[in-house]
């Protein structure tokens, strides 16, 4: 390799990074311009199905206590109105992210799925819908009481699923029970 080649590769290698840098420029621009914008969807996409589980409130508030997260609901007044807890559940092939409401009285207000695997999409949502509308105004000690709710009807077609639902609602609730425990300490 003579002087003029070692010049033309460099010239085309410091073209490249030139290229490269301005590219990776451009690309950290959109990225702050966009992001901003795709975590404000997110958190009103998240308000909207806190309305939905926790339909008396207005505002919501995340709150800590321990190790525990939840979402506090609150009326136009202020007045607290109930708690949200995010359940999530996984195991080999799935993935459930689940929210569960209880209003002030300790009974299920709501339940919405926030991520689910593929594999369920075929089910008639309504079918579910149905299914979660069947725990409103239970409690823990009812699901506890009636033997794994023996008075909750399962998904049509989707015995395990319903399985895997009614262990992250009830789960949900012991979240509640516990994050209770720990706020009147």
């Amino acid at each position: 390799m003579n002087i003029n080649e070692i010049r033309k590769v460099f010239d085309l290698a410091s073209r490249f990074a030139i290229v490269a840098a301005v590219f990776t420029a451009l690309l950290l621009v959109f990225y702050s311009v966009i992001d901003p914008v795709r975590q404000n969807n997110v958190k009103r996409i998240m308000e909207r199905k806190y309305s939905e589980v926790l339909p008396r409130s207005l505002h919501y508030e995340e709150k800590h206590i321990g190790n525990k997260t939840y979402i506090a609901g609150y009326d136009k007044n202020n007045y607290p109105t109930g708690k949200i807890v995010l359940v999530n559940t996984s195991s080999i092939n799935d993935r459930l992210d689940l929210l569960v409401s209880v209003g002030e009285e300790n009974k299920i207000t709501g339940v919405a799925v926030i991520k689910q695997n593929k594999i369920y999409d075929i089910l008639d949502r309504s079918d579910i819908d149905a299914y979660f509308r069947q725990f409103t105004g239970k409690s823990l000690y009812d699901l506890k009481l009636q033997d794994g709710g023996n008075d909750i009807k399962p998904v049509r077609g989707a015995l395990s699923l319903s399985d895997i639902y009614f262990t992250a609602i009830k789960k949900g609730l012991e979240d509640v029970e516990v994050i209770n425990a720990l706020s009147t300490k």
